[in-house]
């Protein structure tokens, strides 16, 4: 009843247009992958001369449900907010508010991190687009020449099925998961040096921490306050709230951005994008070298795939391991993210993880052997790399002109994988110990 009243008597005195939504508006980690997806089914893949024998894929989950806190936190503090918001005398027109006023969280906290109903579509057509590119090699299963594997999350289990079911469309078997921690696809968790210098480091969150109290942070959170006609000023707090509201609510919807998007511009989107990216360039990029370099156990089950010419593998994991990988490989590379290089690194930067690691974000590798050729030497193995379905140049392999050869992605990332010298500390660090996947 209360909400009914608010919304009679409170637009009245807002303007009659409304903001027009952010177009597309990419929201970091938590980007919706139908806004990156190709539309329809893609042409095969044709390259003259060349056949595909193999295909290595990384995908991370799909859209999620949000972390128990976060789920918590939408509840009665998000509730007090948007009541004192359609109370509020600000900029929102009427449409604004009445949907905002209808919003209601649909999440209990048993549903925490699983695999939402739009993940599920992310993922199958995933499968469909795979199969349409490379329909000879994939276009029948046999047990045996595929490998599958989760991480023994409901998430990641969850996106595989729904992967494979796309691809096959029809039951495919599982590698069961590696307990406690997946030391191929989520080696990260036991690498004690990264958690304890990086992780739990409160030096990997300096630049971000800094970026909340520049100029810029401060103008979006006094225009934001303004335009929802709240006093005294949001707090960073919320105005993060606001934002992974948002976040959430943008990734769980078929189309459109939804009430909480709508409370921001283009612009304070990209502000608040760029904070998350300064956090996960720092945790999970290129910034520290352990946190590339513990990825090499994925580069060599690459390789070891690759070489085998395995016909298809398929890992499903998460976002750290997704960046980590392709810090790794040096895509996304910066000379360095920091808090007084937005105005400069802009949205064309390398390191937008709305680009590199979305929800259902992915990268394969595809191995091309001469036409009718039984056996060819890794010279002239070509390799095709997919970053979120769009070719991508390997760093320092090939180009436009050459191709990535297998010898010469081998001569990149094969050296010897020593990651119990990599990952392991000096001495015993009170920081080392298990840590969330992220925030939200």
């Amino acid at each position: 009843m209360m909400e009914l009243l608010l919304l009679l008597l409170l637009p009245l005195a807002a303007p009659d247009g409304c903001r027009p939504p952010p177009p597309h508006p990419l929201v970091a980690t938590k980007t919706p992958y139908r806004l990156l997806a190709p539309r329809g089914l893609p042409p095969p893949l044709e390259v003259p001369g060349r056949e595909a024998v193999a295909v290595w894929g990384l995908v991370r989950h799909g859209t999620r449900y949000p972390s128990r806190p976060a789920i918590v936190r939408m509840g009665a503090e998000l509730e007090l907010l948007r009541q004192r918001i359609l109370e509020g005398r600000g900029g929102l027109c009427r449409a604004d508010l009445e949907e905002l006023g209808g919003w209601a969280v649909e999440v209990a906290e048993e549903q925490a991190k699983h695999l939402h109903v739009e993940g599920e579509k992310e993922m199958e057509g995933l499968g469909e687009r795979l199969q349409a590119r490379l329909p000879d090699l994939l276009g029948n299963y046999t047990a045996g020449e595929f490998v599958l594997r989760a991480t023994a999350t409901q998430r990641a289990e969850a996106s595989g099925r729904f992967f494979a079911r796309g691809l096959f469309g029809r039951p495919v078997r599982w590698e069961p998961p590696v307990l406690p921690q997946d030391p191929v696809i989520r080696s990260y968790k036991l690498c004690p040096r990264w958690r304890a210098t990086v992780k739990k480091n409160p030096e990997s969150l300096a630049e971000m921490r800094k970026f909340e109290v520049s100029e810029v942070m401060e103008a979006v959170r006094r225009e934001v306050t303004e335009y929802v006609g709240l006093d005294p000023l949001l707090t960073m707090e919320e105005l993060d709230l606001l934002y992974v509201t948002c976040n959430f609510d943008l990734a769980w919807r078929a189309a459109g951005a939804g009430p909480w998007c709508a409370l921001f511009t283009p612009h304070q989107l990209q502000v608040l994008e760029y904070r998350e990216d300064l956090e996960y360039y720092w945790v999970d990029g290129p910034a520290y070298p352990v946190t590339a370099v513990q990825s090499c156990r994925l580069a060599a089950d690459l390789l070891a795939a690759l070489a085998a010419a395995r016909r298809g593998t398929f890992y499903f994991s998460h976002s750290g391991a997704l960046l980590k990988l392709l810090a790794l490989l040096g895509v996304g590379g910066e000379e360095g993210l920091t808090a007084d290089s937005f105005s400069t690194m802009g949205v064309e930067r390398r390191w937008r993880t709305s680009r590199i690691g979305p929800f259902a974000g992915n990268v394969f590798f595809v191995l091309l052997a001469p036409a009718g050729r039984a056996a060819a030497g890794e010279e002239e193995m070509e390799v095709v790399m997919y970053l979120n379905e769009v070719v991508t140049v390997v760093p320092g392999c090939g180009g436009e002109a050459t191709p990535c050869t297998l010898a010469a992605l081998r001569r990149l990332h094969g050296g010897p994988c020593e990651f119990d010298a990599i990952c392991r500390l000096e001495e015993e660090d009170p920081r080392d110990g298990e840590v969330p996947d992220d925030r939200y």
